[in-house]
């Protein structure tokens, strides 16, 4: 297919296939309280089995907790550590073939265990680390083994979404060599670790490679029928621009959707000591998942004084196929959706909350 760019204009898309999203979004239950089985420190991720039971991923707690779909606490795994039966700030989960998998990027390892979470197993990332930097973060199961993943940092010049054999812990091949922002060939150069002119530490240069690669970790939704990717960026500039890819990476399309703040990527995040201007504007995207044929990107845009955030807008943009905006959902929960299910179940934090909860919705798309 022919590479393009399109630049999509909110203010006559918005209103041309919107509804509210009030109709969008229907809350069903939530999961989490005070009591010892209820109680989480930081929800990451959350996935749910074709049986609809519920598991939950506590980075700070370092457990997956399982409940049912009433609610009820079932069982829980894992505890602090670099050992067997142990996690280190565990971050997204992954149902495939019956088991459950789950990132351990402090560990440099993937962990799994069956659906009643009777024992942890690991898999190191081999060849990957020769990089003490290289984590995975997500990964997604394609098929015979095959997973595909993002990453905190480059693995060489050619990206940061991997192919990568899970049976052989080896790369099949990286690709998404971008940046939410222009960078230089030296920055470049820093971020992919080739920069090998001064052997000692320079803490000024470590703090823009670990910033820069914070900054661009790829978010991505996948089409697992016609294994196409969206991709953009955890904190993407202005316009954001959204990348469609094969799964083998191969380019499709680029879009640009602007958003309402004109402003350019915060360079000052990345110097070693940021002073921040005395206002600010950012965007994150906060997940984008796959469902009924549509990819949903949740947006949010903060306004900052300082440290303060005196503005917020969120909403979901959802793409067909074929790249094409075909709504614009604004919403005022500050959401971090993790996962939607087949049957349109969307498991999602509330980062607003002073509790830290799991909430489910029902997703209605009627297009």
């Amino acid at each position: 297919m022919k590479r393009s760019i399109i630049l999509l204009l909110p203010f006559f898309l918005s209103g041309l296939f919107s509804f509210p999203a009030d109709s969008f979004l229907q809350k069903v239950k939530t999961i989490g309280d005070d009591r010892d089985d209820y109680t989480f420190f930081m929800i990451y991720s959350a996935v749910m089995s074709d049986k609809k039971d519920i598991f939950i991923c506590d980075h700070k707690g370092n457990f997956v907790a399982k409940y049912d779909w009433k609610g009820n606490f079932i069982k829980r795994i894992g505890q602090a550590g670099q050992g067997n039966g142990d996690l280190l700030n565990p971050t997204y989960l992954c149902i495939y073939n019956q088991k459950l998998y789950i990132m351990d990027p402090k560990n440099y390892r993937i962990a799994w265990t069956d659906l009643d979470l009777t024992k942890l197993y690991y898999k190191r990332y081999g060849d990957l680390n020769k990089n003490p930097l290289n984590r995975f973060f997500k990964i997604t199961f394609l098929k015979n083994g095959t997973l595909l993943g993002n990453s905190f940092t480059p693995w060489d010049r050619n990206g940061r979404m991997v192919l990568f054999d899970f049976n052989a812990a080896k790369v099949i091949k990286c690709f998404f060599n971008r940046y939410p922002i222009e960078v230089s060939q030296k920055e470049s150069d820093i971020a992919t670790g080739f920069n090998k002119e001064n052997s000692k530490i320079d803490k000024d240069r470590l703090n823009k490679f670990l910033s820069l690669a914070f900054y661009a970790l790829p978010m991505y939704g996948i089409d697992t029928q016609m294994e196409r990717l969206l991709i953009s960026f955890q904190y993407p500039g202005n316009p954001v621009k959204f990348y469609l890819y094969s799964k083998d990476g191969r380019e499709l399309k680029t879009i640009e959707y602007p958003l309402e703040k004109k402003y350019s990527f915060p360079r000052h995040l990345l110097e070693n000591k940021p002073i921040k201007p005395s206002e600010s504007h950012y965007s994150g995207i906060d997940s984008i998942l796959f469902y009924k044929g549509y990819f949903l990107v949740f947006l949010v845009e903060l306004d900052f004084k300082k440290d303060q955030c005196v503005d917020k807008r969120c909403k979901f943009l959802v793409f067909d196929r074929e790249g094409q905006l075909r709504d614009t959902i604004p919403t005022e929960k500050g959401l971090k959706p993790m996962f939607i299910s087949n049957d349109g179940y969307l498991l999602a934090r509330d980062y607003d909350s002073d509790e830290d909860q799991l909430l489910i919705y029902k997703v209605n798309i009627n297009y």
